[in-house]
């Protein structure tokens, strides 16, 4: 059992030397202070990934307390390029307020993250349906000025036909 409260280094290094007893890791002499970083550095701690939903509700929220606007949209896709980590979105949100000049806009979300528009998507696909290659290459030679990887064009439209085939099945 835990401790309510670790206000003390003595409770840390009790619960510690008790953790590593219960790991089977033994040790010839009590667990003092200056080990306490070493334990700490070498504790595994596996965090559950977040929602895109829940990391873009707290962007907003704290953009909000912050004073900063901020395109609904573009917090979207700053959710999901953190890939279920809020330090991770905290960091990418920096970085869209720097490059917006103290707005987190889309355009400038996209240009950082190397996102390719939804309608750019849409026009590829119509090309490989109309069976158009001219138009297709156009459009991949227009974005490989824009994307750094072209892989994440793929991602995209992965994406896009996802949520076609979704709504094709739940229609609501």
């Amino acid at each position: 059992p835990l401790p309510a409260k670790l206000d003390s280094p003595e409770v840390a290094c009790s619960l510690l030397q008790r953790r590593t007893m219960s790991a089977g890791i033994s040790s010839s002499r009590p667990i003092s202070l200056e080990d306490l970083p070493v334990l700490w550095s070498s504790t595994t701690i596996n965090l559950k990934a977040l929602s895109k939903e829940d990391i873009a509700g707290q962007l907003k929220h704290v953009l909000q307390q912050e004073g900063i606007s901020a395109d609904p949209e573009s917090l979207s896709l700053l959710a999901r390029s953190a890939n279920g980590s809020m330090r991770d979105a905290l960091s990418l949100t920096d970085q869209a307020i720097a490059q917006g000049h103290g707005e987190v806009l889309l355009d400038s979300v996209r240009q950082m993250l190397g996102n390719v528009p939804t309608a750019d998507i849409a026009g590829l696909l119509n090309d490989v349906l109309n069976n158009d290659a001219v138009s297709l290459m156009q459009r991949v030679d227009n974005m490989v000025a824009v994307v750094p990887d072209l892989s994440s064009v793929l991602v995209e439209m992965q994406s896009v036909l996802h949520q076609l085939a979704l709504m094709q099945q739940l229609p609501e």
